[in-house]
């Protein structure tokens, strides 16, 4: 509970101190991450399990803010162009990762598959979204109403088309063995952490 408490509030301080600097705090988070979770195999196991036990509360704050800035309205008028841009998206997916799977070597069945993957978006792209409508408030929130049906439209077809693409390449039903796994390396760790502190604690 302490390093989930600290984590989030090392996260906060800094999105904070960069934002008021006028700099970009979602990308200094991202870049933070990256370099948390990449120093050594022990610090990602950890780091993956704080998260994921803060990432419900994340959420719902997150999702929530990212609603309240959506404009029904101007949501209803560009309907169109989001569904419009929503199909482009979609097309340029499914170019670019077959002609990526071709060129990486990736087995031939897999080439029409592997753009199923790329489909879903939210963080990062609502998190920018929102920055712009705050940013540049004469035409930022009719833009960012139009960004968010966009990003809405690839969350609810997303999950399915990612969904179907791991039972397509046969990794379906793996995912839970792989948590299940991060889970005993997180509790081997607490566990030894809790005998060198008895150790140090010993007369």
């Amino acid at each position: 509970a302490f390093k989930s408490v600290t984590i989030l509030g090392l996260s906060g301080f800094m999105y904070l101190t960069l934002a008021l600097a006028a700099e970009e705090p979602v990308l200094a988070c991202v870049a933070a991450g990256v370099i948390a979770a990449n120093r050594r195999e022990q610090d990602r196991t950890v780091l993956l399990g704080i998260l994921e036990n803060a990432m419900p509360i994340v959420n719902v704050v997150f999702f929530m803010l990212a609603g309240c800035t959506l404009e029904v309205g101007k949501l209803m008028e560009t309907m169109w162009a989001a569904v419009t841009l929503f199909m482009i998206r979609l097309g340029a997916n499914y170019l670019g990762a077959t002609a990526g799977a071709s060129i990486g070597g990736l087995p031939k069945e897999q080439h029409n598959i592997s753009w199923m993957a790329y489909v879903t978006q939210a963080g990062v792209s609502l998190g920018l979204t929102n920055e712009m409508a705050t940013a540049f408030p004469t035409w930022g929130p009719s833009f960012a109403s139009l960004l968010i049906s966009v990003i809405v439209l690839n969350q609810l077809v997303g999950p399915a088309l990612f969904k179907e693409a791991i039972v397509r390449v046969g990794e379906a039903g793996r995912g839970s063995t792989a948590t299940a796994r991060n889970r005993e390396r997180l509790a081997g760790l607490k566990s030894e952490e809790d005998r060198v502190d008895n150790h140090a604690e010993a007369p």
